[in-house]
């Protein structure tokens, strides 16, 4: 049985229960069927080409025996296997391009065939192959129809036994033929298929007469071909459909925007102030406004967020207070318009100063800045906000006409008077009763739903009792009426550059200062805090700015206040399904819709909703100030903290702001000053260069070592930190200390410093005075003529320009005398500078000790020896003899394994990563450098160690067969003593005991060196 393979899963066959009548008798043998639809399907492939994704190129294509069981596969296009439907469209098309194929038309072949095109081609193949004449067709169709009916009986049977569950449809290729039992009431359906039948009729020669007979009374079989609807335009369906999915999150941003628009928005002017009482509406119109504006902006692009709310700054209301207090006190209660233009002016100018802020930072990418101002600094300034929303909350619920003082007139009347005690107690323990709940529920919904329930339960309480709204309105539990029918935009006649007060705007230019300086300070903490919340990594902090600088200068230009992206609305909005520009661009529409209704609502407002919406803020913000922070930040900074509170609520917010920004610089001053300045400090013994010398050296270094005291500095060097450093040396030069242990040289290693400002300069040209006293050599390490350091102390005369040292190239700026004429030395690293210091004490030493052997020559008299005659038995002695008692005759014998090299300055006698087929050298004359390279952005050279006559180098390499762990050059001209690996083997072999003792010998000595490698790694530490 041929089989067929497909790259889509398929689903059975529904073929009609009743046969077709037959008309006529087969005419042809279904061998020949076969044979016939084996050709047509070949010419169908190569005319097509493969198909890419119906059928895999890599299966064959084997069409199914009509005569054998199964031999329709029961299975469609996994595409359709959920609908059971397929279109006409690539039916009528398939029944056309294979009518056209047997006629020899290719004109065909530049239509596109869809991956399902599989189906009707098969169809059209099967019974276009068995056309030999008018009344071949219809026998070959009941054939066909009979086969459907008998391999739907067998699919039917087998799955009633697999387990019912869809797991795997068997794959092949079919019609999809459905019949029904009821009337399809869809003539559209019924016409298509006729059409299509029809189609396969002629298609296999049928006559028309025929084909109109077979057509009708398959129609009266109720045979049809259920179709898909026709396709909806995606790019409309996104339009009409995407937005309605955005609703719910719109309404809950419109629900945030009206609870603080009624509380804050509400107190955008000073209610308590004669010239404002009735501004309440005019607020809530603002908030809008700048609400509007933000939310344009940030859902246009300007912000990452999608689904970013913007909304009024809430922080700056006690800001926006004191500039129209300033007003008042300039142009008097009296003259209420031009009171109105200025503070209203005011606004505007303080609005567009703070988008000119963020709009600069953000452009010159300085967001940065901002996070280097204290942290506990800004805690301190919002728990003082959340100190005047609390006291705005008592005056606003209370009904007060003038501005809450502490005196005991203001405690009896807030206490005493039972009235206003039930006023503004009311909306108090509503916010504290929405602080419990907020313990038990930790919903994000609490707080909206919260403040939906409160107002209903008024207005029920009301409608049940039947109180008057004048009467609520009179005794102060809803708020009063705009006068007339204001409209929301009538704050825009306020403006009135005639009547503003210019003297009394540069009045208010501190608060605005202030204003804009705390406003900018919201933005790197909301952004990042939404970021981490919303999923949103690397946001861009100078992005944000910039929107946040447009949307505040576009605000200030229509006449309204400050505005931001809040943290909380945000993120209710994204995770109610507001994650989208649409979502954001339906929020504004909705704002403004409630902007253009006007202010008329206020009227129906319960007071202690507003009062205790207020409440509830300020309880929140000083709870976050002073109650989070207990124990978690240094005690010195929760003082201050605390401190900045009082002052906000004691003295004002501009007084608290310049307070805490005084006490920052004193905290700064306190924290650095506690730092430590001097990292360590050690004598020479402990720290030493990293020149090889000879053991003779070495030894008398140890001794001598206590004459070299060395400073490591580290940090920024400053007013606070200097006296440490002054004191701790002067310590060693207290009498007690000079007494025990004089020093001759004091190294002050700048390596770790960052900066030294001129008191800190001004204390080491006080240090350097007191080392000349003492008749102290100053070294100092660290340095470049060209670094800030350098030059802050080249300009108060402790390091002037002067002559070299005469050290070799590469070892420092030598001696540099001062303009007192007192040599102070510099070298760019502590190791240089301890090689000098090292090299002063040996000179001493062996000046000394050439004086001696002066004075005793004449008792001295020659005695001659072998070692006098042969090389490099002088040398190895001053290297070795003193790790050997009898040591003579053994450095002869291992004498005659070396041999003599001379080389030029500059030679390089093995590199870094190389095999030690060199073996090992042994310095008689010049100087020698090792030199590790690093390769870390590029080729970095660092001197590592200073090898001098008497040493030997590469020993380590020569014993363990280990690459080479730094280049070897030749600094000056020299004569060397090698022993090559092969000569070592030599010595192995010819005389095994003296190979290991001059192993031993030999590690003995890198012992020593390594004694002093970590001494310098310490010094480095």
């Amino acid at each position: 049985m041929t089989s067929y393979k497909s790259s889509h899963a398929f689903e059975g066959i529904h073929a009609s229960r009743t046969p077709l009548p037959r008309n006529a008798a087969h005419s042809h043998s279904h061998s020949h069927l076969n044979s016939n639809l084996h050709a047509h399907a070949s010419d169908a492939r190569d005319v097509r080409g493969r198909r890419s994704d119906s059928i895999s190129s890599s299966q064959p294509f084997d069409f199914p025996s009509l005569t054998q069981p199964h031999s329709i596969p029961h299975s469609i296009p996994h595409s359709y296997s959920q609908t059971g439907n397929f279109s006409t469209s690539f039916v009528r098309e398939q029944s056309l391009a294979l009518g056209n194929l047997e006629r020899g038309d290719q004109s065909y072949e530049s239509k596109p065939l869809s991956p399902d095109d599989s189906l009707a081609t098969l169809s059209s193949n099967q019974v276009g192959s068995t056309t030999t004449g008018p009344t071949s067709g219809t026998s070959t169709l009941g054939q066909i129809d009979t086969q459907l009916e008998q391999d739907q009986s067998l699919h039917n049977r087998k799955s009633r036994r697999r387990d019912g569950a869809d797991r795997s449809p068997p794959s092949g290729l079919s019609l999809l033929l459905k019949t029904k039992d009821q009337d399809d009431d869809d003539s559209t359906s019924k016409n298509r298929t006729n059409e299509a039948y029809a189609g396969v009729c002629a298609s296999a020669g049928t006559s028309s007469e025929a084909a109109s007979e077979l057509t009708g009374k398959r129609s009266k079989r109720q045979t049809s071909i259920s179709l898909p609807p026709a396709p909806i335009d995606t790019s409309l369906s996104k339009c009409l459909v995407e937005p309605v999915g955005y609703i719910p999150a719109v309404i809950l941003g419109l629900l945030l925007n009206l609870l603080d628009a009624v509380s804050y928005g509400m107190i955008i002017f000073p209610l308590n102030q004669a010239p404002f009482q009735a501004l309440g509406p005019d607020g809530i119109s603002m908030f809008f406004v700048s609400c509007v504006v933000s939310q344009l902006v940030y859902s246009l692009g300007g912000s990452a967020f999608k689904g970013g709310n913007g909304s009024m700054m809430i922080e700056v209301v006690p800001f926006l207070h004191l500039m129209a207090e300033t007003v008042v006190a300039r142009v008097g209660v009296e003259n209420r318009d031009a009171v109105l233009a200025t503070t209203i002016l005011a606004y505007a100018l303080s609005t567009i100063m703070t988008g000119a802020v963020f709009l600069a930072l953000g452009y010159f990418k300085l967001g940065s800045l901002i996070a280097f101002f204290p942290r506990h600094i800004l805690v301190g300034c919002i728990g003082g906000v959340g100190w005047f929303l609390i006291v705005t909350g008592l005056e606003v619920s209370s009904r007060m006409t003038t501005e809450l003082t502490y005196t005991f007139e203001t405690f009896k009347f807030l206490f005493l008077n039972a009235h206003v005690f039930a006023l503004w107690s009311s909306a108090f323990g509503l916010a504290l009763l929405l602080r419990v709940l907020q313990h038990k529920i930790r919903h994000p919904f609490l707080v909206p739903v919260f403040f939906m329930v409160v107002p209903a339960i008024f207005y029920a309480i009301v409608a049940i009792c039947g109180f008057e709204w004048d009467m609520l309105r009179s005794n102060g539990w809803v708020f009063p009426m705009p006068e007339g029918d204001a409209p929301g935009w009538q704050f825009y006649s306020y403006f009135n550059l005639k009547l503003t007060n210019w003297r009394a705007i540069l009045e208010t230019v501190p608060a605005m200062l202030a204003l804009t300086f705390f406003g900018i300070l919201h933005v790197p903490i909301n952004v990042p805090a939404l970021g981490v919340s919303t999923g949103h990594d690397n946001i861009d902090t100078n992005r944000e700015l910039v929107a946040h600088g447009w949307s505040n200068l576009l605000s200030g230009g229509v006449g309204t206040v400050q505005n931001y992206l809040v943290y909380t609305n945000s993120l209710l909005f994204i995770k109610s399904g507001g994650d989208s520009r649409v979502a954001g661009v339906m929020l504004a529409i909705a704002s403004l819709i409630v902007f253009l209704i006007g202010p008329w609502i206020v009227g129906y407002i319960p007071v202690m909703v507003v009062g205790s919406l207020i409440f509830h803020l300020g309880l929140d913000l000083v709870k976050e100030a002073l109650w989070d922070t207990w124990g978690l930040v240094h005690h010195l900074e929760y003082l201050t903290i605390a401190l900045i509170v009082v002052v906000m609520a004691g003295f004002g917010f501009v007084e608290g702001i310049f307070f805490g920004i005084l006490l920052a610089c004193v905290f700064f001053v306190v924290t650095n000053s506690r730092k430590e300045s001097v990292r360590y400090s050690c004598t020479g013994e402990s720290a030493k260069s990293t020149v090889r010398r000879v053991y003779r050296q070495q030894k008398f270094l140890r001794q001598v070592g206590r004459q070299i005291y060395i400073f490591k500095l580290q940090g920024d060097m400053f007013f606070g930190t200097i006296n440490k450093v002054e004191k701790e040396i002067q310590d060693v030069f207290s009498r007690r200390r000079w007494e025990v242990n004089p020093i001759q040289f004091l190294v002050l290693d700048f390596s770790l410093v960052r900066g030294v400002d001129f008191s800190a300069a001004e204390g080491f040209g006080r240090i350097r005075r007191a080392v000349r006293a003492k008749g102290v050599c100053l070294v100092l390490s660290g340095l470049d003529e060209e670094d800030e350091v350098g030059k802050a102390l080249q300009m108060v005369g402790v390091w002037g320009a002067g002559a070299g040292a005469g050290l070799g190239e590469g070892h420092g700026h030598g001696a540099n005398f001062a303009e007192d004429g007192f040599d102070t030395q510099s070298f760019p690293g502590l190791s240089e500078a301890l090689e000098f210091c090292e090299n002063c004490l040996l000179e001493t030493y062996y000046r000394t000790r050439e004086s001696t052997l002066e004075l005793a020559k004449p008792n001295e008299r020659p005695y001659p020896h072998p070692i006098n005659l042969q090389q490099p038995v002088p040398t190895l002695l001053a290297a070795f003899h003193d790790t050997r008692e009898n040591s003579t005759d053994f450095f002869l014998r291992l004498s005659m394994y070396f041999e003599r090299r001379t080389v030029l300055a500059g030679t390089i006698l093995w590199r870094q990563g190389g095999a030690p087929i060199d073996g090992l050298y042994l310095v008689e004359d010049g100087t020698l450098r090792s030199i590790q390279e690093f390769q870390d952005s590029g080729l970095v050279r660092r001197s590592v160690e200073v090898i001098l006559p008497g040493t030997i180098s590469g020993e380590i390499g020569l014993f363990t067969g280990n690459n080479r762990s730094s280049t070897l050059v030749a600094e000056t001209d020299g004569i060397l003593w090698g022993l090559s690996q092969d000569r070592f083997q030599k010595m192995i072999k010819e005389d095994p005991a003296l190979a290991v003792e001059f192993m031993r010998v030999a590690m003995s000595y890198s012992a020593e060196r390594l004694n002093t490698m970590v001494a310098y790694a310490f010094s480095l530490s």
